[in-house]
């Protein structure tokens, strides 16, 4: 059993924090007060109020959270969690940001002798709640190997992918074929709408 403290329990975080639960000790984080307060009354866990009462206590520390700036605000900003966090635990984050910030990030987590590892996921809301994500990771080796079973908790296809920033540019690679195909779709929907053929014909035969 680790001890878990959990960044972000939005639409995704909610129930990947949910499957750790089972079986570590975990403890939530969220600016929203409502959301902590759904969160423990479905699964056992405990809830702090500030980043400034990490205190050094957690094996691992993860985030799911939105965009670059939220990243650095729960990091390496002055109301952040880094200076808390104890040596040689590991920091994991799911969010999708710039892989010119995990690089950043990373280097001023090595300095506070903690590892960081970039771990976006896939597979949506749906992929979260079934505890089916895809989840992409960069960093250091054995870092992601002491991280294997937590990432199991609630992802499915877990690939360690190389050096920092690794897995940010395979989110971004993921993103460039789902935007295709949108795009295809798309075109085929325009199209398909030019001509006189039933529409739900039309698609019950190629979704098939």
């Amino acid at each position: 059993m680790f001890r878990i403290l959990f960044i972000g329990i939005g639409n995704m975080g909610f129930p990947m924090a949910g499957y750790l639960s089972k079986f570590n000790d975990v403890t939530v984080y969220n600016r929203s007060k409502e959301k902590i307060d759904k969160w423990l009354s479905i699964y056992d866990g405990k809830s702090i109020k500030s980043l400034s009462e990490v205190n050094k206590e957690y094996d691992f520390v993860i985030s799911c959270i939105g965009n670059d700036n939220d990243l650095q605000n729960i990091t390496t900003s002055e109301n952040g969690c880094l200076d808390q966090l104890k040596e040689n635990s590991i920091f994991i984050d799911h969010s999708t940001v710039s892989p010119k910030l995990v690089l950043k990030l990373e280097k001023a987590f090595a300095e506070k002798k903690v590892n960081f590892l970039d771990a976006p996921i896939s597979g949506g809301q749906s992929g979260a709640e079934n505890g089916t994500l895809s989840i992409m990771v960069g960093g250091n080796k054995q870092s992601f190997i002491r991280s294997e079973e937590i990432l199991k908790s609630y992802g499915k296809k877990i690939k360690f992918m190389g050096n920092p920033g690794s897995g940010q540019l395979t989110k971004i690679i993921n993103q460039i074929c789902i935007a295709g195909l949108i795009q295809g779709l798309s075109e085929a929907i325009y199209f398909m709408k030019q001509t006189n053929l039933s529409p739900d014909d039309v698609l019950e035969v190629i979704s098939s």
